[in-house]
């Protein structure tokens, strides 16, 4: 960004001196970064640090590396090296870490609320993540792999982990992965951080004080490569721990810096929630839905080869230091629009308001995306023989002419889910109705439609009578 103007007022005098700097030497910052040093631990004046409402820094000054690493099964050499764009036009100088200038449309507008119900209720955002929940956890782990999904103007897409605790209002967390934003669709490392549920405290990356970044190799905010595309996955490991009091973060096998605890009320001892997934940003009003993609933009039904975005290796780190294993029965899966994003596109049966189950979309070939066909109606089975008509009724033993007035069975209030996962209400004229045998079991659509029934239509039949056997 630059200044629309500059004050005016008399010209500086030729007196000054052109100065140069000696990082200089080392290379250039890339475009659209800046420089910025790394203090060394003795140069810290003891009472002169940068507040943001309190202090945030320890009396012992910045640490450089966490003593320890917690230890647990090691990660399979899956992962795939990723490379940041800047890296091309050099490397840091010695004593500083690379900070990433942001552009002013990236910035993401009202970031979240808070991590519970009400943070998947929160205005616009949408999700589909697996939980943690009701332990003491000193860490989380994932490999996520990279894409670059769609995103439409002004809205983002991202992958990551939230480590959490507190009550909403006051929810402490760290939480790192990748996102997309419709500036230039390119996927970049971020990390995020707030200590009173997202209300005042708390920014992405180097925005505001907070994270202490120690690695000069990667920059917050810059694109990551390669992506993951339909022949091959490329992933990226991220680690989140505490250590010494601090919540560090390891990409790959590079740490990167850390969160230090005294910015943090809940999160000063443990987490006790860990969260693992995707979240949008919807700005189309009225309830329609955006294009904005998920992941990768398939269903989780659709699996991993070359289709659904996937966190593998899941793991969190106990009090002892070391890194488990999530049981997938440890899980629970929510989405906030399982139409439009879900964890694993599974087709859920409600009953009244009682949900009762749900059929897994990995059982499903085409039903994995959508259906294209649905029918509304009754059936009965004839074992007659000889074309003979069995005296079985179908609904209520009335033909449909006869009306709902404890004559006809009915269906009313008939409605489809479309790609919004809204559902809409079917007009009468889009049906269109079917019997085997109409003089023995018929249907018929009422020409009406109110408040109570809405679109309805009425069917059924006595079975055998005289008109039937004709």
């Amino acid at each position: 960004m630059k200044p629309n103007s500059i004050p005016s007022g008399p010209k500086e005098n030729s007196y000054q001196a052109e100065l140069s700097q000696n990082w200089h030497k080392n290379g250039q910052c890339p475009e659209g970064t800046v420089p910025i040093r790394r203090t060394q631990e003795d140069e810290w004046i003891p009472h002169r640090r940068t507040q943001l409402n309190h202090s945030f820094y320890d009396s012992s000054g910045r640490e450089m590396k966490p003593n320890s690493i917690p230890s647990g099964p090691k990660e399979n050499s899956y992962q795939a090296e990723l490379s940041q764009n800047w890296h091309k036009n050099g490397q840091c100088p010695e004593g500083t870490v690379p900070i990433r200038q942001i552009q002013e449309d990236e910035w993401i507008p009202h970031r979240r609320t808070q991590l519970n119900h009400s943070f998947y209720d929160s205005s616009g955002r949408e999700y589909a993540v697996v939980k943690l929940e009701g332990g003491e956890y000193y860490g989380a782990r994932a490999s996520l792999n990279v894409w670059s999904p769609f995103v439409s103007y002004g809205e983002f897409s991202l992958a990551q982990i939230w480590v959490a605790s507190g009550p909403p209002g006051e929810l402490n967390t760290v939480e790192a992965g990748w996102r997309v934003t419709s500036r230039e669709n390119k996927t970049r490392l971020f990390t995020y951080w707030t200590s009173d549920g997202y209300q005042n405290e708390g920014c992405f990356n180097l925005e505001c004080p907070g994270f202490v970044q120690v690695n000069q190799n990667f920059v917050l905010g810059s694109s990551l490569e390669p992506v993951s595309n339909a022949t091959l996955s490329f992933d990226v490991g991220i680690t989140i721990y505490k250590e010494n009091g601090n919540w560090w973060l390891q990409v790959q096998d590079q740490v990167l810096g850390y969160w230090p605890g005294s910015i943090f009320t809940y999160l000063a001892s443990n987490a006790t929630k860990i969260n693992w997934g995707g979240e949008v940003y919807n700005s189309e009003p009225n309830g329609n839905h955006t294009r904005t993609q998920m992941g990768s933009g398939h269903f989780g039904s659709k699996g991993r080869c070359g289709k659904a975005s996937f966190f593998r290796n899941i793991g969190y780190t106990d009090n002892s230091g070391k890194f488990r294993d999530v049981e997938a029965q440890s899980l629970n899966t929510f989405a906030t629009r399982p139409s439009c994003y879900n964890e694993n596109g599974n087709w859920w049966l409600q009953v009244q308001d009682q949900v009762l189950g749900y059929w897994p979309g990995s059982i499903f070939n085409y039903l994995a995306s959508n259906a294209t066909k649905i029918n509304w109606g009754g059936e009965v089975y004839n074992s007659k023989p000889n074309g003979n008509h069995t005296r079985t009724q179908m609904g209520s033993g009335h033909f449909g002419s006869k009306g709902r007035c404890g004559k006809a069975s009915f269906f009313r209030n008939i409605g489809y889910t479309d790609n919004s996962g809204k559902f809409r209400d079917v007009e009468a004229q889009s049906l269109n109705t079917f019997a085997t045998r109409p003089s023995c079991y018929n249907v018929k659509v009422a020409n009406n439609t109110n408040g109570v029934f809405g679109t309805h239509f009425y069917f059924g039949g006595p079975g055998y009578s005289t008109q039937c056997a004709k």
